[in-house]
This record gives structure tokens, C-alpha cells and sequence, in this order.
């Protein structure tokens, strides 16, 4: 057969086509190199360019760090200034009469208000101050730890703003007030007659509450502001003042006066013309002053301690009752010295010493700091000292 292929014969004309093959076979290999040179290339540049934009990116981050760190303190202040200023006064006087009263119903009574705008006040508070501030018990309510440590601060703001807007419109003439005094009768008798003249003279439109003295312990009321003064016997709670082991409780005292116990009967008693011995005290029938009721008194730990003792009787909780019941039965008492000239009882009692010693009788005045500079009760307080400084029937 013969092949015509532009004149060739078979024989150069297949080797014409595998040499063909083998040029379009290195040209497709070339192209295929190119191809993969430039994918390689291509690929390069592209993290290259990723790279790059990367470290533009971390280097925005840090300059705005940088920015951002010098500008921190600036926009913590306008921040704070800016809450400071959003916050409503009020709200902190609402918080003190909370944190007097323990109570909200109490505490709008205080603030001349209703119940439910002092828990509306709460609210806008706890969400301000982001913390709960006051917990629900079955008696009122219980501040927390954030709120007790707020209250000092609060506490004296109130006061020092008080103070100086008091100190330029109030005059204690102008003053209207009810003061609660808590005292046993035996110290109403001593102080109340000058001091209420007093109070006619210099601060007419105050008015006074005497309570009874039911306990040796008056802070809870006080703190409760059931009470504005309590005035009386406390030693144990005098002294864990003066040990600082209440610094927290925001009672505050001062001493008022000293007395002196002695053993009291009527004018005709079988004892009144013989010597007191401790053997014919302690035969003898008694009457104790007890504001808690109880058949035991400090004459008798004192007894206890020096291995003798007593037959109480009876038990009341006023110095007045008893005097009455002394003149008119055998049985002796303890009470002030001071007390029977102050009530006129010397015409009806005698006294004598008692045969042992027991600790002097000392007087103090309690109070809560929250009102340590409200214009009446400061005034009451002071002129309580001045009247018993003055007394000659006190020791000071």
C-alpha cells in the first residue's frame, strides 16, 4: 500500500509523527512547569500579602494599647464622676433611716414617708451600688457587709451637712422635738425637776419621754432607735466600751455621776437604834430592786462570796415601791443614797451603812452616734452633766 504523505514513504513518515509526539509531549511538560512556577508564585505572594497585613494588624492593636492605656485613668474618672453624679441623695438618706431603724416600716415612719417608697428607694440603690445592702429577716431586715461599711461614711456626711445647715438656721428655741430618756426612777428623781425647768427656759418647743429601765443592756434599743438616751447602772457594758470590743456597734458613752449604796429601813425599825452587824443583815427580811425580776442582786454575790446570805422576800422594779413598802413593814432595802433626800423620803426612812462593801454606784449616759450632733440632744446631754456636776449630794 503505498502512503503519500507530502511526498514521504512509510518509514519517515512515522518517524515524522513520533517525533511530533515527543515535541507536543515536552510542550505539554513545559506548560505544565510554568504552570506550577506560577502557582508556587502566586501562592508566595499571597501569604506574603497575608503577613504583611497580619503584622499591620497587630501593630493597630498595640498602638491602640498604648492609646487606650494612656487614656484609661481619664475615662475611670469620667465614668466615676459621671455615676457620682447620677446618684440621688436622697437615696442615702433613705439608707440611713434603714440602717437606724432596721425596719422599713420604721423607717418611712423616720423619714415621714409610706413603706413602699422606701422599698422603691432600696431598689434604685441596690442597683446603683450593684449589691443587695439589706436582707429580709422575720423582725425587719439585716444589712450586709457592704452596707455596714458604708454606713460610718454615710453616717458622717449626713451629719457634717446637718451640722452646717443647723448651725446657721436652727436655734434651740426653734426646736421641736421628742427626746426618749430611759432611766430608773431613782435617777428621773434626781435629774428630771431641774432639768425640765431648764428646758422650759432654753428649749421650750422639746418635749421628754421618760421609759422605764427594764435592763442592764440598753444598746439593741438604742441601735433600734427605740430609745435616744438610756441613763443608768451599766457596768458590764461600760466596760466593753472602754475595752474597744464594741467599736463597731456605734454606741457611745459618758459618765454621769457617782453614788453610793446603803441599807434603808423605816424610822422605828427594831434595827434602827443598834448597830448594823453583818449577822443581824442577814437575819433579817429584805426587798430587792431587780428590773429583771430575779431574787438575786450584787449584795447577794457579794454575800455568796464571803460565805453567807440573805432571805429576799419580794422583788420590785422601782426605787419608789420600795420606799413604800420599807415604811410600812420590817423589811430592809438597798438603795442611792442620794435617792431619799432627791424623792423626800428622810422623813419617812433612815439608813445606815451596810455591813460590807459593795462597788460605788455609777451612773452613765448611752447614746448612738447618729446622734451625737443633733442641736437638742447634745444639749440635753450637756446639761445633764452640768446638773449633776453641780449636785452636792454626788460624787464626782
Amino acid at each position: 500500500m503505498q502512503c503519500n504523505m507530502h511526498g514521504r514513504n512509510p518509514g519517515e513518515a512515522r518517524f515524522w509523527v513520533f517525533t511530533t509526539i515527543c515535541q507536543a509531549e515536552r510542550v505539554r511538560r513545559f506548560a505544565l512547569f510554568v504552570v506550577l512556577i506560577e502557582m508556587r508564585m502566586h501562592f508566595m505572594l499571597r501569604c506574603t500579602i497575608f503577613k504583611l497585613i497580619q503584622w499591620a494588624w497587630q501593630l493597630d492593636l498595640f498602638q491602640r494599647g498604648v492609646r487606650l492605656s494612656l487614656l484609661t485613668p481619664y475615662f475611670l474618672r469620667r465614668v466615676n464622676q459621671m455615676s457620682f453624679t447620677n446618684l440621688d441623695l436622697n437615696l442615702l438618706r433613705v439608707f440611713d433611716a434603714v440602717m437606724m431603724e432596721l425596719n422599713l416600716t420604721r423607717a418611712a415612719d423616720r423619714l415621714a414617708t409610706t413603706q413602699p417608697a422606701v422599698s422603691n428607694a432600696l431598689k434604685r440603690l441596690r442597683h446603683f451600688l450593684n449589691d443587695e445592702l439589706f436582707v429580709r429577716t422575720p423582725h425587719g431586715v439585716k444589712p450586709t457587709l457592704r452596707a455596714v461599711s458604708l454606713q460610718p461614711a454615710v453616717r458622717s456626711a449626713l451629719e457634717t451637712l446637718e451640722a452646717a445647715i443647723v448651725a446657721e438656721k436652727e436655734n434651740l428655741s426653734d426646736v421641736k422635738k421628742t427626746l426618749r430618756l430611759c432611766m430608773a426612777d431613782s435617777t428621773a428623781a434626781l435629774v428630771l425637776p431641774p432639768l425640765v425647768h431648764l428646758i422650759k427656759q432654753a428649749a421650750p418647743k422639746v418635749t421628754l419621754q421618760i421609759l422605764p429601765l427594764l435592763n442592764r443592756d440598753p444598746r439593741a434599743a438604742l441601735i433600734r432607735g427605740e430609745m435616744d438616751l438610756a441613763i443608768g447602772s451599766f457596768p458590764g457594758v461600760v466596760a466593753q466600751l472602754g475595752a474597744e470590743q464594741e467599736v463597731d456597734s456605734g454606741i457611745c458613752h459618758s459618765p454621769l455621776y457617782k453614788g453610793e449604796y446603803v441599807c434603808v429601813m423605816r424610822k422605828d425599825h427594831p434595827l434602827a437604834n443598834v448597830e448594823l452587824t453583818l449577822d443581824r443583815y442577814c437575819e433579817a427580811d429584805h426587798v430587792l430592786v431587780n428590773f429583771s425580776g430575779r431574787f438575786q442582786g450584787q449584795a447577794d454575790k457579794v454575800l455568796a462570796s464571803m460565805g453567807r446570805e440573805r432571805r429576799v422576800v419580794l422583788t420590785v422594779n422601782q426605787f419608789y415601791t420600795v420606799a413604800q413598802i420599807v415604811e410600812a413593814s420590817e423589811l430592809l432595802s438597798i438603795m442611792p443614797l442620794h435617792l431619799i433626800s432627791s424623792s423626800r423620803m428622810d422623813g419617812l426612812l433612815i439608813w445606815k451603812k451596810l455591813p460590807f462593801k459593795l462597788p460605788p454606784l455609777k451612773i452613765d449616759v448611752l447614746w448612738h452616734e447618729r446622734d451625737g450632733r443633733d442641736l437638742a440632744h447634745s444639749w440635753v446631754r450637756s446639761t445633764l452633766r452640768e446638773l449633776t456636776s453641780a449636785d452636792t449630794r454626788l460624787a464626782a
